[in-house]
């Protein structure tokens, strides 16, 4: 669970006037906690080292003056998607492996022992001299590797407990020092570019400062903002626009409705018939008894196909 710190002794403009001051003056790395995040416009950089080295001289900050704490949603928005990195990044610290070495005094001693060559060089001391040696010198280095082991363990960041940050915003311009495309968050050779910036903070115990472990930077999208009583106003609003849109009448029409007016189409009427609601005649097509042959050609009529002779006729 989160602890809540104590009550905070800046307020959110002061906090956010005084990082932009930090980073015009280059001197931010006094303000970033270890476990710094940044985000600038789609481009992650973890680690106070790395958000300095990113941050110095490459934007002039203008405007962030007035600052305020963000919503409840936005809150929720931003631990959901960093809590993850920042247990990450402290994990990291904390298995990091301090980098042991040898004294100076001690290293050729020791290459000499783990070399035969060497040691064969040597030929006036005898087994009892080699062996007193090999002992005295290994006691050193292990003497001396528990102390740089002990000093290390010593110099290492405590694990630090969860604490609650302050989340607030503003909105501001940067403005980049130099016409290139470095590999920043944007396209450098853009004059200008209106964000929202976001700072997650929390207050250093007994000092009138801020520690800094979240930077995010996004496009400012200005949002409308309208309570429930508005929208229902502009919701009645729109259907009486779209009732008297519907509705518009002339002055020689006055409230007279006309009547409705249908199409109809009728298919095989004779032409001597003059009311066209008539009812039409079906013919049926199929009948009972099979077709009969009404034509017989005339007696005295020959036929054609067949000659006297009997046969086709071609």
């Amino acid at each position: 669970m989160d602890q809540p710190d104590a009550e905070p002794t800046l307020s959110a403009s002061q906090v956010m006037r005084q990082f932009v001051q930090y980073i015009s003056e280059d001197g931010i790395r006094r303000e970033l906690a270890d476990e710094c995040i940044l985000t600038l416009i789609g481009r992650t950089v973890k680690g106070a080292s790395a958000v300095t080295s990113f941050l110095t001289g490459r934007y002039k900050h203008v405007g962030f003056v007035d600052a305020h704490p963000c919503d409840a949603a936005r809150v929720s928005l931003l631990k959901d998607r960093y809590a993850r990195s920042f247990e990450v990044l402290r994990r990291h610290q904390r298995e990091a492996k301090p980098n042991i070495q040898l004294p100076h005094t001690l290293r050729p001693r020791a290459e000499s022992i783990d070399d035969p060559a060497a040691a064969d060089d040597d030929d006036d001391n005898d087994n009892n001299v080699v062996q007193s040696s090999i002992s005295r010198v290994g006691a050193e280095i292990v003497d001396q590797v528990n102390v740089d082991v002990s000093y290390s363990e010593q110099l290492a960041t405590p694990p630090r407990t969860r604490t609650h940050l302050h989340y607030i915003e503003s909105v501001g311009v940067i403005e980049p020092c130099h016409q290139a495309d470095d590999g920043g968050g944007f396209d450098q050779s853009t004059d200008a570019l209106e964000v929202t910036l976001t700072l997650g903070y929390q207050h250093c115990s007994g000092e009138g400062s801020a520690e800094i472990c979240l930077i995010v930077y996004k496009k400012f999208r200005p949002t409308a903002r309208t309570t429930p009583t508005a929208t229902g106003h502009l919701r009645t609003h729109s259907r009486m626009r779209t009732t008297l849109t519907h509705n518009v009448h002339t002055d020689d029409e006055g409230d007279v409705v006309p009547a409705p007016q249908t199409v109809r189409r009728t298919l095989f009427t004779s032409a001597d018939s003059d009311d066209p609601d008539n009812d039409i005649a079906i013919v049926s097509l199929r009948s009972q008894t099979p077709r009969k042959r009404y034509y017989k050609s005339p007696p005295d009529v020959k036929s054609k196909r067949l000659n006297l002779g009997g046969g086709m006729r071609f």
